[in-house]
């Protein structure tokens, strides 16, 4: 049974004219047109990069959480694309509103976990940072399931297609949902730009040395700065249809501002993995994915478990290569190298005469310090 109540008489005045009112219409159904249309159309040009990065390579908990997000947005833009037009009886109206409104507080928190791990990662998963973002993250959880439940709101007879005025209550009680979650994406970007600020004497350093035009580290910052930017200039533009004098018109840009931010999430992963194929789990301490070969003689540390490190020294002339991969709490460090001694957990030695392979696993810290 859905929470919304119907109430009559219509709430809107009387002297509301029905030009007024079948324009408040054509917002409305633009606004979720154009939703669903961008959403779609970027799923299109995006198709190519994502069978590249997800579905030809291994399975990880990145490539999970990319699919969760693109394809619950993409299956349930079908019905908002196409119900609000359909002459559905008031009973069947009232149902498909509601769990449309539950489908936006799904997605958003799906786009919300994202970014809190990505968060918790940069913080070199710091239990602070995430029990601050869990804790944060359930008031909105809260506060989007109030915005749910207790709405007043009232479907006329004269209207086409399913749609219902919102008293003022109701509508400001809807808005309170997407203000807390705009909080949410604010402290995130914050926390984002201040992990920049603390790491960036070594983010710099280690590019000049590496002599590279864009690390990974720059490229979370930029993706999540223009991230910010398209999310939090949607749902603003969301909020403020709330506080609109028609009855009709909240919430005209909500599919809008969801299809932004599924579009917005699933670009900022397929960034991360075209950038150094890494996923929302990866550490970044400035380290590249570049080749090794072009490096001077640089000790390495590669922390294996969280108490036991390997630890051995890169030879330039070996013309190693490095890179790292994503699951969900490990990132696998591979160095093929030549003529180096390597300390495993045991603190027993081996020497390679010939090319190895190196794998540390279990934990995410792999790093070259600085000299």
């Amino acid at each position: 049974m859905s929470s919304m109540a119907i109430e009559y008489p219509p709430l809107i005045p009387p002297t509301a004219s029905s030009f007024a009112i079948s324009q408040q219409i054509f917002a409305q159904n633009c606004g979720h047109l154009v939703g669903v249309a961008i959403l779609y159309w970027d799923h299109a040009i995006t198709l190519d990069a994502e069978v590249h990065f997800f579905w030809r390579s291994r399975r990880s908990t990145s490539g999970y959480w990319f699919y969760v997000n693109r394809y619950v947005g993409f299956f349930a833009g079908i019905p908002v694309a196409v119900l609000p037009f359909l002459p559905l009886s008031t009973e069947n109206c009232t149902r498909y509103t509601f769990l449309r409104q539950v489908a936006l507080v799904v997605m958003q928190s799906i786009a919300s976990i994202i970014m809190v791990i990505r968060v918790y990662a940069l913080f070199g998963r710091s239990r602070r940072v995430l029990l601050f973002l869990v804790t944060l993250g359930l008031g909105v959880v809260v506060v989007g399931s109030y915005s749910l439940f207790g709405q007043k709101v009232n479907r006329r007879d004269d209207l086409k297609g399913c749609h219902f005025e919102l008293s003022s209550h109701t509508a400001y009680r809807i808005a309170a949902g997407w203000e807390a979650l705009f909080l949410l994406d604010s402290i995130i970007f914050g926390l984002t730009i201040y992990n920049a600020y603390i790491n960036r004497k070594r983010t710099v350093s280690n590019d000049l040395r590496l002599n590279t035009s864009l690390s990974l580290h720059q490229v979370i910052i930029r993706d999540g700065a223009l991230y910010f930017g398209m999310v939090a200039l949607a749902n603003l533009a969301n909020i403020s249809t709330y506080y609109l004098p028609g009855l009709l018109l909240p919430g005209t840009f909500a599919t809008f501002a969801n299809a932004i931010t599924v579009t917005m999430v699933s670009r900022l992963m397929l960034n991360l993995h075209s950038s150094a194929n890494v996923g929302i789990m990866s550490e970044i301490t400035g380290l590249q994915n570049i080749p090794l070969k072009s490096l001077p003689h640089i000790p390495m540390i590669i922390t294996v478990q969280s108490n036991q490190r390997d630890t051995f020294d890169y030879p330039a002339a070996a013309g190693a290569r490095f890179y790292n991969e994503d699951s969900f709490f490990s990132i696998r460090a591979y160095a093929n190298f030549a003529r180096g001694e390597v300390m495993n957990a045991s603190n027993s030695s081996a020497t390679a005469d010939a090319v190895k392979d190196i794998t540390a696993q279990n934990h995410a810290s792999v790093y070259i310090p600085n000299p």
